[in-house]
C-alpha cells in the first residue's frame, strides 16, 4: 500500500510494492515527477523516483567483471545487457513510514541487503540509500533514478542551470572509454563527471530545486543526465559511473563497510 507523508512545502508519496519507488514528489505545490512511455523498456523503470542497487546503469552483455572474474549476471535489461541493479522491480519490506529494507535475490549472485531511508523538513526531502552484505565482501555502486517533469504546466520546461563538469566519452557501441571530453550540446544520454553542486533544476517562472548528492559524506562526483525524450528529464546521482565494474570504479561492501548514497532535493 503506498505511504503518504508531508512536511511544510514537500509532499511524497512511496510504494513499497513497487520498488520501494517515490511515485510522487510535490515541491510548492507542482507534482515534479513523470510517467513517461519508453518503447522497449521495462514499466518499472518509466515513472517516479526509483532506487539503483547494487549496481546503476548498464552491465554490458550481462557480464559483471570483478577482481579479475567475469560473472554472469540475470535481471531485467534491454539489448543483451542487464541495467538498474536487481531491487526495482521487486516489493521491499516496510519498517515504518519513512524506510525499506529489501534483500538482494539470487540475480544478484553475492547476496547482501539494500535499505532506504526518506528524511522530510518543510523544504526538502532527503533519499538515503544503503547497501551491505552481512557475509562477504562484493562490488557495489548505486544510484538514483528520477524522471522530472519537463513540463509543469505552468513556467518554462525545465533547464539545469549549473556546470556540468565533463563528459565521460564514449565509443562506437556506447561504452565508457574512461576518458572524458568538454560537454557538447545535447540532448543526451551521458553519464558526467564532477558536475557542480547542487545541481540547480529550473522551471523558468515556475518552480526551482536544488538537486545535491553525497557518496560517503563527499559530494557525488557522478551524474547521468538523460533528456532524449520529450516529456522527462533524468538526473541519476551515482556513486560511481555506468560500467564502473569494467572501469575499475566499483567499491568493495562487505560486513563492516556498507555503501551509502544520499539524494536531497530541496527548495
Amino acid at each position: 500500500m503506498p505511504v503518504d507523508i508531508a512536511s511544510g512545502r514537500v509532499g511524497v508519496t512511496w510504494d513499497p510494492e513497487d520498488g520501494a519507488r517515490i511515485t510522487s514528489l510535490r515541491l510548492d505545490g507542482h507534482e515534479v515527477l513523470a510517467p513517461v512511455d519508453v518503447p522497449d523498456t521495462p514499466v518499472f523503470w518509466t515513472h517516479g523516483l526509483f532506487a539503483m542497487a547494487p549496481y546503476a546503469g548498464r552491465v554490458y552483455g550481462g557480464v559483471l567483471h570483478d577482481q579479475g572474474e567475469e560473472i554472469r549476471l540475470t535481471g531485467p535489461g534491454t539489448d543483451g545487457h542487464v541495467m538498474h541493479g536487481v531491487t526495482a522491480d521487486r516489493a521491499w519490506t516496510r519498517v515504518d513510514q519513512l524506510t525499506a529494507r529489501i534483500d538482494l535475490d539470487d540475480r544478484w549472485p553475492f547476496g547482501g541487503w539494500a535499505e532506504q531511508r526518506l528524511l522530510l523538513t518543510d523544504d526538502s526531502v532527503t533519499i538515503t540509500l544503503s547497501v551491505g552484505n552481512d557475509h562477504r565482501a562484493m562490488p557495489a555502486w548505486l544510484g538514483f533514478h528520477p524522471w522530472f517533469r519537463r513540463d509543469l504546466g505552468t513556467g518554462g520546461p525545465l533547464e539545469i542551470t549549473t556546470s556540468l563538469g565533463s563528459m565521460y566519452e564514449k565509443d562506437i557501441d556506447g561504452r565508457l572509454t574512461g576518458r572524458t571530453v568538454d560537454v557538447p550540446p545535447g540532448p543526451h544520454d551521458d553519464s558526467f563527471l564532477a558536475p557542480e553542486m547542487p545541481m540547480r533544476l529550473e522551471w523558468p517562472g515556475a518552480l526551482t530545486v536544488h538537486l545535491s548528492s553525497e557518496t560517503e559524506g563527499v559530494a557525488t562526483q557522478d551524474v547521468v543526465v538523460f533528456d532524449e525524450r520529450p516529456e522527462a528529464v533524468c538526473v541519476e546521482p551515482q556513486t560511481a559511473p555506468p560500467q564502473a565494474d569494467r572501469l575499475g570504479r566499483a567499491q568493495r561492501v562487505g560486513p563492516v563497510a556498507p555503501l551509502q548514497l544520499t539524494l536531497r532535493l530541496g527548495l
